[in-house]
């Protein structure tokens, strides 16, 4: 498998299984869905493989991250990624309807990450704030 896309749920563990388990993996997308993230255990934080999986030392080229609320969860897990993906060339981030004010210091912590890839560019977007009446 080369490419991967991941929508609905984002459970540490399950994330590090499907990586542990496609060495030729080399597009990963994943899209949260937080309601569906607290009805389950252990959202909270990234729980790191034991070994760095395969794919993140020889073909993840690029990882696309939507609905991204800056979780801690979420942020371990970008961190993780950045300081172990030796080929890694674009990380996509878009931001789910949060302020610049919340984006600036998230943004500032991800690109202070020694990354495994010197070649790894960084992109963030935001999606606009939903305003209700």
């Amino acid at each position: 498998m080369k490419h991967l896309e991941l929508k609905g749920f984002c459970q540490s563990g399950l994330i590090s299984k499907f990586l542990e388990s496609s060495p030729e993996l080399k597009h990963l997308c994943i899209e949260k869905v937080y309601e569906l993230l607290l009805q389950e255990p252990g959202y909270t934080s990234w729980i790191e493989p034991k070994l760095v999986p395969p794919c993140m030392l020889t073909n993840l080229t690029t990882i696309k991250f939507s609905n991204c609320k800056g979780h801690k969860c979420d942020i371990q897990f970008l961190e993780y990624v950045l300081g172990n993906a030796e080929v890694l060339k674009k990380v996509t981030i878009i931001w789910e309807s949060m302020s610049s004010e919340l984006q600036l210091p998230l943004c500032t912590q991800l690109l202070k990450v020694s990354r495994a890839s010197q070649d790894c560019e960084i992109c963030f977007h935001a999606r606009p704030l939903t305003l209700i009446s």
